[in-house]
């Protein structure tokens, strides 16, 4: 464990320098995330039959949001997915969301909350089992292809291979081109925009200092515990 700690702490260390070296080679994308999931939207329409009310809950659902930034560096591979600010308005219950994660060609580490549990994860790239599909759609003017996780039901992401890095928001990565949009059964996710740094500082250096590395989870297990919950969901408990 003392070994994954330094580890960690290195890797964010070399992502900071990396940055202030060389930062015209880097990209900021920014994400929001809300609950406005497929499955959560469905659970809430099959409650509310009114349709006011109905219209009043998505909307707030739609409204209640995290902000995040991904900070790319091409040459080395390696990312930081910070959050930003948050909006959530009165009377709307989130069941989780990421406060930072770093990636490099293979590991991830971050600190997530969930069901007001704070959970320290780290894994790599070959715990997301990625399938693609034949379906496609813009966003932001680029061309994106759906791909779904196999190992976690209810897992879907948007790519563009215009933009041919492979990695994105959260722990979600490994595709043959940048993430701009996902859903999972308790969170949707979406680009905000896509942009090169050149004269900013690296904002966000907390995470490997912060992360409780002798409780981490593994990613598998911390999708095996939200597919639990998803499963109670859909029965109804």
């Amino acid at each position: 464990m003392k070994n994954l700690l330094i580890a960690f702490t290195l890797l964010t260390l070399s992502f900071s320098n990396s940055f202030s070296q060389d930062n015209e080679d880097l990209l900021k994308i920014s994400y929001f995330s809300n609950s406005a999931s497929d499955l959560l939207v469905s659970t809430v329409k099959k409650q509310i039959t009114d349709e006011y009310q109905l219209t009043q809950a998505l909307n707030l659902m739609s409204e209640s949001k995290f902000f995040y930034s991904l900070y790319i560096d091409s040459k080395n591979n390696s990312s930081f997915f910070a959050l930003d600010s948050t909006n959530i308005l009165p009377g709307v219950s989130v069941s989780g969301h990421f406060k930072g994660v770093v990636k490099d060609n293979q590991q991830t580490y971050g600190k997530e909350f969930f069901l007001d549990s704070e959970i320290d994860f780290s894994g790599n790239i070959k715990d997301l089992n990625w399938e693609f599909t034949d379906d496609y759609k813009d966003i932001l003017g680029y061309n994106c292809r759906k791909a779904t996780l196999s190992n976690a039901p209810g897992y879907y992401a948007w790519f563009t291979s215009k933009i041919p890095i492979n990695d994105g928001p959260g722990i979600y990565k490994g595709l043959p081109g940048l993430v701009l949009e996902v859903n999972t059964p308790f969170e949707y996710i979406t680009v905000l925009s896509v942009e090169t740094i050149t004269n900013d500082g690296y904002p966000h250096n907390d995470i490997a200092a912060d992360n409780n590395i002798e409780k981490t989870t593994s990613i598998e297990d911390m999708l095996a515990k939200k597919d639990n919950f998803r499963r109670m969901i859909i029965a109804g408990k």
